[in-house]
């Protein structure tokens, strides 16, 4: 990009974000109000503006309903504004992500839950565990393992509310979730379709430790009563975050295998 463009590009930046009206751009770039082509500078406006919002929209369906519930449709204009001028989309699929972390900071000033951003963040985390690419799930290495696998796309979220007490809710608007720490679970089953459920502190600390297959996670975690940690493995593959092959797998030999690290990306696990 030469250095010459960046004036043009800076300003039809500023149009679109509306910083500048059109009329002002057409000058700045010596156009001719009248001309074709300043014309499009309005089209173009539009269009940007229009299509960040269909975006977030489709990401955040619940977000926005409560958004305009609480605020009202102005409330949410703001935040596609927002969005568009100062989180440019870098690709369309997830390219209003960036919502969150506006909701975050700006939620109490719209007078909107503290929780939104959370609710949020979710839409946008099972949104991405759908269309994630189709991989194998991730192999748990080790001789005891028996042919055991993290499910495809599996992600872990925690929160400080209860939001997936709104996300399942019927009349969502009308929810007020708990304040209380959760952690949740978000993947892929085999047959392609998309789970989400709370997790316990002893399901993530399996988790966590099937993962990171470091010392001091695997130390942690056999600490506690067996019992314990047997169930929350039996539960794990019961839900189908923990796959086996050869559906014979005994939960004392995958209980042995958790010094062992799994392979591939999509295992990875996050928290918030």
């Amino acid at each position: 990009m030469t250095t010459a463009l960046l004036p043009t590009l800076e300003t039809l930046r500023a149009m679109l974000v509306g910083d500048l009206s059109v009329s002002e751009s057409a000058a700045r770039l010596g156009l001719d109000l009248r001309s074709r082509d300043a014309m499009r500078l309005a089209i173009y406006r539009r269009s940007y503006l229009h299509n960040v919002g269909e975006n977030m929209a489709s990401l955040f369906p619940i977000t926005k309903s409560i958004v305009v519930q609480v605020a009202g449709e102005a409330a949410w204009r703001e935040l596609v504004l927002e969005v568009a001028k100062d989180h440019p989309p870098p690709q369309i699929r997830f390219g209003t992500s960036a919502l969150v972390t506006v909701l975050e900071g700006r939620a109490a000033w719209l007078g909107l839950p503290p929780w939104l951003h959370e609710l949020a963040d979710l839409e946008l985390a099972e949104r991405v565990v759908f269309m994630s690419p189709d991989e194998a799930g991730s192999a748990i290495d080790g001789d005891g393992a028996g042919g055991a696998t993290l499910a495809d796309a599996l992600t872990l979220r925690v929160y400080a509310y209860d939001v997936l007490d709104v996300r399942c809710s019927t009349e969502p608007t009308r929810a007020s979730p708990r304040s209380r720490r959760v952690a949740v679970a978000i993947w892929r089953t085999r047959e392609g379709r998309r789970r989400t459920k709370r997790v316990s502190e002893r399901e993530v600390a399996v988790l966590r430790a099937l993962y990171r297959g470091g010392g001091e996670a695997v130390a942690a975690l056999r600490r506690p009563d067996e019992t314990g940690l047997t169930d929350a493995v039996s539960s794990l593959i019961r839900e189908g975050v923990i796959l086996d092959s050869r559906r014979d797998l005994a939960t004392r030999h995958l209980r042995d295998s958790f010094g062992a690290r799994p392979r591939g990306r999509s295992a990875a696990t996050s928290g918030q």
